[in-house]
């Protein structure tokens, strides 16, 4: 995990030592960005932050590495010493969007509202994604990836009730990928950006496996709502006599 502290300590780290030792002073790289850092500080969480001289292997402490921002602190990063190269550890991925909203002052003298929210909220939010685009209709604003509809409206809720800031969000979209008749491949998350029909050969749409555990009253109309957005059932299994897995 990780969160913005202050301006003088920056981004705070909640890391897992599973090897060795780590104090103040130390140099650590990331295995993701190969950004070399510098410990500045680090202790346990007792419960709130209490500095110590040392970490060692097994325990979880937080560690302040001057980073400026969370997007250098990505979740599931390996960090190794200088010089002293590790795997990385399985099963790390970069947050990927996949959800795509424009979100634009109410009033177009509020942008400078807008931009000073959104840059201090994704201080603590590293997975948005975001870039100014212009509307015809609505102005000055931002294109914003989000990880799915829940990120995206629990995101919009900080803005208004942390940063009072009045904005309107247009209907979320996902990335779209087209094969164009003369070779190039396109990824579009912007339907203003969706090149002319008869140049498209093919194109692709997200898809999800999803494995949903009901009890079996509701099994009826789960399949129906999973139907109802074009979903496909593949298998049902019964768990035990009240509830039942469907993929």
């Amino acid at each position: 995990d990780s969160w913005f502290g202050d301006m003088f300590s920056g981004v705070v780290c909640l890391i897992k030592l599973f090897g060795g030792s780590l104090k103040r002073g130390d140099k650590i790289v990331s295995a993701y960005t190969q950004n070399v850092y510098e410990v500045s500080n680090l202790g346990i969480m007792y419960p709130e932050e209490r500095s110590t001289n040392i970490l060692y292997a097994g325990q979880v402490g937080f560690v302040h590495l001057g980073m400026k921002s969370t997007k250098e602190a990505m979740l599931g990063d390996t960090f190794y010493f200088v010089g002293i190269p590790v795997e990385p550890i399985v099963g790390f991925k970069a947050p990927k969007p996949m959800v795509f909203a424009g979100i634009y002052p109410s009033q177009n003298d509020l942008f400078d509202k807008l931009k000073e929210a959104m840059e201090k909220l994704t201080l603590n939010d590293a997975s948005v994604i975001y870039n100014i685009e212009s509307s015809d209709a609505l102005g000055l604003g931002y294109r914003c990836g989000f990880l799915g509809l829940l990120h995206m409206s629990v995101f919009i809720q900080r803005l208004k009730q942390e940063y009072g800031a009045s904005v309107i969000a247009t209907t979320p979209t996902v990335p779209y990928k087209f094969e164009m008749r003369n070779g190039e491949v396109l990824i579009i998350s912007n339907p203003s950006d969706f090149p002319i029909t008869t140049n498209i050969l093919r194109s692709f749409e997200p898809i999800v496996n999803a494995n949903v555990i009901t009890p079996k009253e509701y099994m009826g109309p789960i399949i129906q709502l999973c139907e109802g957005k074009r979903g496909e059932q593949i298998d049902i299994t019964f768990i035990d006599d009240s509830r039942c897995l469907l993929k």
